[in-house]
């Protein structure tokens, strides 16, 4: 097989797309994060149009000419650092298909022939985390106002706001689907979620994997109840949300309860054994030192049982979040202590997570002193909003002090 020498193409163009909330189309999630919007709106036209729209087509070719595409910078930096991206990924399992577009130079494609789907039906959840922001979930949207950060027209939106866009929607055809990622918002909360399950269950299409990005707090919706619908489908993976132990999580993941999500990934395990369950943690400068502490706790409780059991999400934006916000000496603790850490989880419980701590320990730090400013600004003002304490993270005193909290011994 032709090995494909184009170190900017990605076959998600032709073959993928992912919907937000508000009804823009992307052609993967990562896009999502790094442009303003998508190259169309599902509200805008059929789907089978939009996805052979200029905006898109004038990207494919770009990857056809070997540029590098703005959005697909994660991907980009992934490779720089020698990190599998997904980009790699999705092009290692469909190289035959690239390899027909290349030497075609195909810009265009059929709807018919996507085989990876992203939704995101709508920003209501239940949650509203430190990182999120009102786009993603409806809780934030008065915390959003006060703060004056920008923010949407109205508290909940959905991609499919009315019964037109709702019957072409679940009107396509999913065969040569492979793969749908459900996130939000929560999807476990999103009535599209359920129906479009029950549509493939209907259509014997269970053989499509499912994937999901849930902070799992809970596993039933309206008369809904998700346990008895998963053992239809042949393989389900769940990306389960949690970022920092207990004590710390209902901050960070404003207003969750760590010991009801633990119980229900208890459940998951007990009524749907073939189901893959990983633990996905947002990297933050909120959450970083605490890490291990997290890694921990969930191995007590039987939740982490292998190495591949994690994965972990740095954050870039906002800007105030991501780890630029330590200073150079800070992030040089940070690396010793992911490099300590990981040689305690190998030695006492044979768990290798080298794979996801490099993510942290290869980062590509750039201290940004605004950025630190406006992280200690912003925490102080949500402390003060949602009558929280993180009082000596985010209370600027010394360096010292700070760091007697925040970079705990594993």
């Amino acid at each position: 097989m032709e090995t494909i020498k184009n170190k900017t193409i990605c076959v998600l163009p032709w073959l993928g797309i992912t919907m937000a909330p508000n009804g823009d189309l992307f052609p993967c999630c990562h896009a999502m994060v790094f442009s303003p919007q998508g190259f169309a709106n599902i509200k805008e036209d059929s789907l089978d149009l939009l996805y052979n729209k200029k905006s898109l087509q004038d990207i494919r070719q770009q990857m056809l000419s070997g540029e590098k595409i703005d959005f697909c910078k994660k991907c980009y930096d992934d490779e720089d650092k020698n990190v599998p991206s997904l980009r790699e990924n999705v092009n290692a399992a469909n190289q035959d298909f690239l390899n027909e577009v290349i030497t075609n130079d195909n810009v265009t494609s059929d709807i018919k022939q996507i085989q990876y789907r992203d939704y995101r039906f709508s920003n209501l959840c239940n949650l509203k985390c430190r990182t999120c922001n009102a786009e993603s979930s409806s809780s934030w949207y008065q915390d959003a106002k006060k703060l004056n950060l920008n923010t949407n027209s109205k508290v909940i939106i959905n991609a499919l706001e009315n019964k037109t866009l709702q019957g072409s929607f679940f009107d396509q055809d999913f065969k040569n689907t492979k793969e749908i990622y459900f996130a939000g918002g929560e999807p476990l909360l999103h009535e599209e979620h359920y129906r479009l399950l029950h549509k493939l269950i209907g259509e014997n299409l269970t053989a499509i994997t499912l994937r999901y990005s849930t902070n799992l707090t809970t596993l039933k919706y309206l008369n809904e109840n998700v346990l008895k619908l998963w053992p239809s489908f042949k393989r389900i993976d769940l990306l389960v949300s949690l970022d920092a132990p207990s004590e710390l999580s209902s901050i960070i993941r404003y207003p969750s309860n760590q010991t009801k999500i633990i119980k229900n990934l208890k459940l998951v395990k007990l009524f749907c054994p073939s189901i893959k369950t990983r633990i996905a943690i947002t990297i933050s400068c909120l959450n970083v030192f605490h890490v291990s502490h997290l890694i921990l706790e969930l191995i007590k409780h039987q939740i982490i049982i292998s190495s591949d059991d994690i994965e972990l999400s740095l954050v870039y934006n906002p800007s105030y979040y991501s780890l630029d916000v330590l200073s150079t000496s800070e992030f040089t603790l940070l690396k010793d202590k992911m490099i300590n850490d990981d040689k305690i989880f190998l030695e006492n419980f044979h768990l290798d997570f080298r794979h996801e701590f490099k993510k942290i320990i290869q980062y590509n730090h750039q201290p940004k002193l605004k950025s630190r400013r406006d992280f200690f600004e912003t925490g102080k003002k949500i402390n003060t909003l949602r009558k929280e304490s993180y009082e000596l993270l985010l209370n600027e005193t010394t360096d010292e002090e700070l760091f007697k909290f925040i970079c705990p011994q594993i």
